[in-house]
């Protein structure tokens, strides 16, 4: 049976400790790093852009030169199974208020309407806004006439919830059926937003789009150009993932020769008293062990500590990134399945070294 006091023995003595705990603390911060920045990349940036219902809103245009009426375009469009939303451009459209407000009503997509302070959501088919603060935070309901055209119309709407405007024009959100009942027998052409499923859709929308006569065009362009460049970033780290192995193999390789050169007379002594490689293998990679133990705890203090320190700062649309979060969780097992296969990789090379290794050679010298 092996001595717990051979196998534990204290790394104290040991010329480079300092240094060993060092160098492989840098390595797993560094490690953590790059895979929290590679997860943030992946999640947060592109699939956030992905997702985002700006992103993969259309433009629809109708360019053929025929007498199909917006019924009959509307059907041909809803054929595409990738579109879940659709209604047509409709105006902005200027109301007034108790004669001390002007307010302007906009249609958006449900998904691109401002968080609201209860959180209630319109319902299409009945006539429903959502006003800002800055109006009134009690209304039950809101009489207004509004302008469009040249025509007056007063309407009545349900007052369902209120949001914190960020300008200083008083935007109101209005259900699709108030949008109608204002612009019935008004024609705005045959112009529509379209809503896809999926941002990866995209190009299969619009040449489907193209088939029936729509010229399509994405509200956000610069989406593409923000993505390519998330893209191409992501494929950078990805290469410098593997030239930070390499990097950490290599400097793993030094590390172990170093420390199996200060062991030597330990190896010699415990050979001349009958252990076999294969155990003394064993308690080699055990004192390795606690050096990687001991410098795991200190690179995951240090980086509990450093995204803690740098969360206090604003960077702006970087912030998700400097906060403790499920990427990190991510990283760490990452980091955990990376010093896995570097002990493997210790192991074998560990047990290589001490098989060449002769007593009596090293007792000689």
């Amino acid at each position: 049976m092996i001595n717990k006091i051979t196998v534990l023995q204290s790394i104290k003595n040991q010329k480079y400790t300092k240094l060993y705990l060092i160098t492989i603390s840098i390595l797993i911060l560094s490690i953590l790093l790059v895979f929290k920045f590679q997860n943030y990349i992946n999640k947060t940036a592109i699939d956030e852009l992905k997702n985002n219902v700006i992103n993969r809103k259309l433009e629809l245009v109708y360019i053929n030169n025929d007498n199909s009426s917006i019924n009959d375009l509307i059907n041909k469009i809803k054929k595409i199974e990738t579109i879940i939303d659709l209604y047509p451009i409709y105006p902005t459209v200027s109301c007034d208020y108790n004669e001390n407000y002007k307010i302007f009503l906009q249609y958006e997509n449900i998904l691109e309407l401002p968080k609201t302070i209860n959180k209630r959501k319109l319902e299409d088919s009945n006539n429903e806004i959502i006003i800002p603060t800055s109006i009134n935070n009690d209304l039950k309901s809101i009489d207004l006439n509004c302008i469009i055209d040249s025509e007056n119309k007063t309407i009545t709407l349900d007052v369902i919830d209120y949001y914190k405007q960020e300008s200083d024009l008083n935007i109101a959100f209005v259900s699709k059926n108030v949008m109608n009942i204002l612009t019935e027998n008004h024609e705005f052409g045959k112009k529509f937003y379209a809503i896809v499923d999926d941002y990866d859709n995209l190009d299969n929308t619009i040449i489907k789009l193209d088939n029936i006569g729509f010229s399509s065009d994405i509200v956000n362009s610069l989406s593409n150009l923000e993505l390519n460049n998330y893209f191409r970033l992501s494929k950078t780290i990805n290469f410098g993932i593997y030239i930070l192995y390499c990097l950490i193999i290599v400097i793993l390789f030094v590390i172990i020769k170093y420390y199996m050169y200060d062991e030597k007379n330990n190896i010699a002594i415990l050979k001349t008293l009958g252990y076999s490689t294969f155990i003394i293998t064993f308690i080699m990679i055990t004192r390795f062990l606690v050096l990687i133990l001991i410098s795991s705890i200190i690179s995951i203090c240090m980086y509990i500590i450093n995204i803690f320190i740098l969360s206090f700062f604003d960077f702006g649309s970087y912030n998700n990134f400097f906060q403790i979060s499920y990427y990190d969780l991510y990283a760490f097992f990452n980091c955990l399945k990376t010093i896995i296969v570097l002990i493997l990789f210790s192991m074998l090379t560990f047990y290589l070294k001490i098989k060449r290794i002769e007593p009596i050679v090293l007792f000689k010298d």
